[in-house]
C-alpha cells in the first residue's frame, strides 16, 4: 500500500516536471526550434490597441478598438502566449499633427521566436482638436412599449444632461442627444430604467463622440386611457296597463370609460338601459354602465336611474 502511494506521488512528479519543461522551452532549446513539439499558427482575436498621443488635448476618431493578431511559431511559445496575451498592440500617434493618416500597428513585448501579422495592417484616421461640451439629453420612450389600455404621460432623465466629447467637427454636427431604452418588455405602470445616450447628427447618423455618463436614468409615467362620453337612457319594457310612463332621468350625465386609444376615439355616448317594465309608481333603479368591446372598466361602473310614472288621462 505505501509503496503505490510512493510510485503515485513519484508519476505526478514526473508530468509536472515534464510540463514544466514544455512550457518553459527546455525542449525546444535541448532539441532545435520545431524538432520537438513542432510549429503552430493561431489567431488571437479582439486584442486591445494601446494608441499613444495628447489625449487630453486631440480626439483621434477611426482607430480600432482591438485587432486580429496572428502568431507562428514553435508549438510551446504559441500556446504560451495566446493563453497569458502578455503582449501589447500599439500606435504611436504622438508625432503626428492633426489631419488625416493612414497609421500601421505593432507588437510590444511578444517573443522574438515568433512571426506574426496584424489585421488590419493598418488603418485610416483622422486627428482633431478635442471639444467638450455640455447638451440637453432627450429621453425617448417607443409607444409600442405602451401596454394596451395606457398611455405615455410623461418621460423625464436624470442627470438632464451629459457632457460630450469629440472632435471639432463632430462636435459640430450634434442635433440629437437621445436616452434610447433597450428594454421591449410592456409599460402598464411608471417605471424606472436605465438607458443608453446616443448622439446623432440631424440625419440620425450616429456620431462617433464620448458621451459621459454613458447611461441615464429614465422615469417613464403612463395611465389607463380613459375619456368621458355622455349617458343616454334606453327605455326598456312597458309600465303597468294603466300607467304612463312620465320622465326618466339618471343621477349623472357622464361616465369615464377606460380601453384602447382607438376604440375610445369611436365612442361618443353610452345607452344605458332602463327597465320600466310594469312599473306602477315612482321608482330609482341601480343600473350597470353596459362595457362595449375592449373597454375595460368604466367609472362609475353603476349608476341610478329615476323613474316617474302616473296613472293616465291625469
Amino acid at each position: 500500500m505505501l509503496e503505490n502511494k510512493w510510485g503515485l506521488r513519484f508519476i505526478a512528479f514526473l508530468l509536472a516536471l515534464f510540463l514544466f519543461l514544455s512550457v518553459n522551452d527546455v525542449f525546444d532549446n535541448l532539441f532545435g526550434e520545431g524538432q520537438y513539439n513542432g510549429e503552430q499558427t493561431t489567431t488571437i482575436k479582439n486584442v486591445p490597441v494601446d494608441a499613444q498621443y495628447d489625449k487630453e488635448n486631440l480626439y483621434v476618431s477611426g482607430l480600432p478598438e482591438s485587432v486580429d493578431i496572428e502568431i507562428s511559431g514553435p508549438k510551446s511559445i504559441v500556446k504560451r502566449t495566446s493563453a497569458t496575451q502578455d503582449f501589447t498592440i500599439t500606435t504611436d500617434l504622438s508625432n503626428l499633427n492633426t489631419g488625416d493618416h493612414n497609421v500601421s500597428f505593432e507588437a510590444e513585448n511578444i517573443s522574438d521566436k515568433l512571426e506574426y501579422s496584424i489585421k488590419p495592417t493598418e488603418s485610416s484616421i483622422t486627428i482633431e482638436e478635442l471639444l467638450t461640451e455640455r447638451f440637453d439629453v432627450e429621453a425617448e420612450v417607443n409607444n409600442s412599449r405602451i401596454a394596451t389600455g395606457y398611455e405615455l404621460v410623461g418621460e423625464s432623465s436624470k442627470p438632464t444632461q451629459v457632457s460630450i466629447s469629440g472632435g471639432k467637427s463632430e462636435i459640430s454636427r450634434i442635433s440629437y442627444v437621445k436616452a434610447t431604452l433597450s428594454s421591449d418588455t410592456k409599460i402598464n405602470q411608471d417605471v424606472t430604467e436605465k438607458a443608453e445616450v446616443n448622439v446623432f447628427d440631424a440625419n440620425l447618423n450616429k456620431l462617433n463622440v464620448t458621451v459621459k455618463p454613458a447611461t441615464i436614468t429614465v422615469n417613464i409615467d403612463v395611465q389607463e386611457t380613459s375619456k368621458t362620453v355622455s349617458l343616454n337612457p334606453n327605455i326598456e319594457g312597458e309600465v303597468k296597463k294603466g300607467y304612463a310612463l312620465d320622465k326618466v332621468s339618471l343621477d349623472t350625465s357622464q361616465v369615464k370609460l377606460y380601453g384602447d386609444r382607438e376604440t375610445l376615439d369611436k365612442i361618443g355616448t353610452i345607452d344605458v338601459p332602463v327597465d320600466v317594465n310594469d312599473l306602477s309608481n315612482d321608482s330609482t333603479i341601480n343600473v350597470d354602465i353596459p362595457l362595449p368591446e375592449n373597454i375595460s372598466k368604466a367609472e362609475p361602473k353603476e349608476i341610478e336611474a329615476k323613474v316617474i310614472v302616473k296613472k293616465e288621462n291625469e
